[in-house]
């Protein structure tokens, strides 16, 4: 068994344990609130999907174009990939403390930095993707879905 065989089979027992865990939540909703049921199902419907996806990749025959080895990360991606895991938490921390309006536009341009290659860098374009990123969440879950953003400990 591979890799990604094995990924598929993670990521399908996270889905689904997500949907058990999920479906436990009590639910108290006010008028038309969509609840504490939708982001879950939507993520562990993704994971499920996934885990799907790379478990039947993992079974089909490869082409010929395809290498047969799998590569390993360099010792810089792997820094690359480690940083990228720090600001995610640090972005979860600063959703606690500093709330949805502060965390989100200023760790959207962080994560925005360190994906970008350093030439095509810009502190406007990622302005401009941070904001819109920013207004897209905020669209879709606090005008569409009437849910209530985190507004942090100091906030």
């Amino acid at each position: 068994m591979n890799r990604n065989a094995i990924l598929g089979i993670v990521l399908l027992g996270i889905g689904l344990s997500t949907v058990i865990v999920t479906a436990q939540i009590p639910v108290r909703t006010f008028a038309g609130d969509p609840g504490p049921h939708v982001f879950p199902y939507f993520s562990a419907a993704a994971l499920i999907l996934c885990g799907i996806i790379l478990g039947v990749k993992s079974i089909l025959p490869k082409s010929e174009d395809e290498p047969l080895s799998e590569s390993r990360l360099t010792r810089s991606e792997q820094l690359r990939v480690a940083g990228m895991l720090g600001l995610l938490v640090a972005l979860a921390l600063s959703l606690w403390l500093f709330g949805f309006y502060v965390a989100v536009p200023l760790g959207t341009f962080a994560i925005y930095w360190a994906i970008a290659d350093k030439e095509a860098r810009s502190i406007p374009r990622g302005a401009v993707y941070a904001l819109a990123t920013f207004a897209t969440i905020y669209v879709v879950f606090v005008e569409i879905l009437n849910s209530y953003m985190p507004s942090g400990i100091f906030f």
